[in-house]
């Protein structure tokens, strides 16, 4: 049996300084004088949380589109919450779960997969072309609110 411990710390000067000195020391002494080792991650490497123009992109473009196209109206609050329960859903061991209730907890890679999925969607089931942030112009595009 392999046991982890994780512990947060930072490399300054030359040395590595424990945010939790003690409970390293603590997870060090039970480990009964067997080898370990450790291995630091270097957290600026974390995937950033989703982004301002991506929230623009979903809030300013890609909800107004499909409210159009699909609905005729602009009940952006009701796709959004039609789009996350579609989308947002996971199955593990059979059983369907909600992945994250709050998409604002996202980030750009899984916003991404997300924006996909949509864009996906939209053009198989409905011939609809969902374009890519990237092909869109900004200018007439309004900062979104975010609730």
């Amino acid at each position: 049996m392999t046991i982890q411990y994780k512990h947060k710390c930072t490399y300054r000067s030359g040395a590595i300084v424990f945010d939790n000195h003690e409970k390293f020391i603590e997870d060090c002494a039970s480990r009964d004088k067997k080898r370990g080792y450790i291995l630091l991650k270097n957290e600026s490497n974390r995937k950033k949380p989703k982004s301002l123009q991506q929230n623009k992109y979903y809030f300013g473009y890609v909800l107004p589109e499909l409210c159009k196209e699909l609905w005729g109206d602009k009940d952006i609050e009701g796709m959004r919450s039609a789009l996350k329960a579609k989308f947002r859903v996971g199955i593990k061991d059979g059983i369907k779960y909600l992945k994250s209730d709050k998409l604002s907890e996202s980030n750009t890679v899984e916003w991404e997969e997300y924006m996909e999925d949509i864009r996906r969607w939209a053009a198989s089931e409905h011939s609809i072309n969902i374009k890519e942030p990237n092909e869109i112009s900004y200018d007439n595009i309004l900062e979104p609110i975010i609730k």
